[in-house]
């Protein structure tokens, strides 16, 4: 059973399926998930206890589908996370800039709002690719040299790992005002089959991208501190 006093992070961590909970109530699981469910609750005018009540509900049930990915060792969850995350990111991301400039182009002059959509998309394109170039080439097999040799200058991870954290924050904050300019992703009843493909695969590349960091920002970099400490 889980309580307000723990982090969101922490039950997420632990049963993936309360993100879903967590995103319902507008509640940042990712970027946003070491502060307690009590504190977070507050900012939004939540009753903490409400939302604890209704993942303790979810959670109740066994699933065979849910991983424990903090018993992954590092290097097994860096290459799920290429394998799965980086994979998908860099397929989706022609097809839904694709969807979006078609959609914009055909729509933007009396919806602007399709217009900055695209805009944005392209923007988060390309800040996630270079941010995986990133972690593929440099920070990840750093932490592949320190879980295997934690002699190896650990202090050189610390400021890689807070920037990677401040792109997934900015990264976050785009797919964000996306959402909100999409109408939570809900195309009007009018809207032909490419608009409706093309906000569908906005939020799938939302429930991705918040997938991706949380297992980034609250598994993976938190399984380093022991490492980091020393």
């Amino acid at each position: 059973m889980f309580t307000p006093e723990q982090t969101v992070a922490e039950i997420v961590s632990q049963d993936y399926r309360a993100a879903g909970v967590f995103k319902k109530h507008g509640l940042d699981f990712c970027c946003g998930g070491k502060k307690p469910v009590n504190s977070v609750c507050e900012s939004h005018g939540l009753d903490p206890n409400e939302i604890i009540k209704e993942i303790n509900s979810i959670t109740a049930e066994k699933s065979n589908n849910n991983i424990d990915y903090s018993t992954w060792p590092a290097e097994l969850l860096i290459s799920y996370i290429e394998q799965m995350h980086h994979r998908y990111v860099k397929e989706a991301i022609p097809r839904i800039g694709m969807f979006t400039e078609k959609v914009a182009f055909r729509h933007g002059e009396t919806q602007p709002e399709l217009v900055s959509i695209y805009q944005k998309f392209i923007e988060l394109s390309i800040e996630m690719n270079e941010h995986m170039a990133d972690e593929e080439n440099r920070v990840f097999p750093a932490i592949k040299k320190l879980v295997t040799n934690p002699n190896n200058e650990p202090a050189k991870l610390i400021p890689m790992i807070m920037e990677l954290e401040d792109e997934h924050t900015a990264a976050g904050n785009l797919m964000a005002e996306i959402r909100s300019l999409s109408n939570n992703f809900t195309p009007p009843d009018w809207a032909c089959n490419t608009y409706r493909v093309a906000f569908q695969e906005l939020e799938a590349f939302e429930n991705d991208l918040h997938q991706h960091v949380h297992l980034e920002n609250n598994i993976l970099f938190p399984s380093l501190s022991d490492y980091l400490s020393n």
